[in-house]
């Protein structure tokens, strides 16, 4: 096949036999690019106090962030249906609450996006890159989830015993994207 019949088959839409391949590839680059994040952000903690240094680790920080979006906006290329009857259906067998959060590199990304706290607040330029970077990560992880889930609660956000759940683009663009951004400032 070619490259054309990676993102979508001869008829406009992707072959199902893609679909699978493509999500656990495109999560496969994002966990590489979340140990990117985090070792940049490692190294920032370190290096601080020397401004270019810094500059250098935030700028690449942002970089991966958009990085992230577009490995996040290949692997939702399939149609709705495709998601629901394919991609779901894996994630409910391998976990009934299944979400990104259930991976200790994600959690601990999040959390050491608190080291920008320390040094970034002085540099308004390097600040204003991260949370711009954040902000299109978040909002592509929830183009995604919107065009296959709605209004519709995420699995791991589906209420027990018929409770009512913000829906999982909500949560992307209320909780967790206001979370991360909370730790930067």
């Amino acid at each position: 096949p070619s490259v054309a019949d990676f993102v979508v088959g001869s008829n406009g839409v992707p072959d199902d036999s893609v679909v699978m391949k493509r999500w656990i590839e495109m999560h496969q680059v994002f966990f590489v690019v979340i140990q990117g994040i985090c070792y940049r952000l490692e190294e920032y903690s370190r290096i601080r106090h020397v401004p270019l240094a810094a500059g250098k680790a935030t700028a690449s920080v942002a970089n991966l962030l958009y990085g992230s979006a577009a490995a996040m906006k290949l692997a939702g290329a399939m149609t709705a249906d495709q998601y629901n009857d394919i991609v779901r259906e894996d994630m409910k067998n391998l976990h009934k609450k299944f979400s990104g959060l259930l991976a200790s590199d994600h959690v601990h990304m999040v959390r050491l996006f608190r080291l920008l706290r320390e040094g970034v607040a002085n540099d308004i330029g390097a600040t204003t890159k991260i949370k711009a970077a954040v902000e299109y990560c978040y909002e592509a992880h929830a183009l995604v989830c919107e065009r296959f889930v709605g209004a519709g609660a995420s699995l791991a956000g589906a209420g027990q015993h018929g409770e009512a759940t913000p829906s999982g683009v909500h949560q992307l663009r209320e909780k967790y994207r206001k979370r991360t951004l909370a730790n930067i400032d």
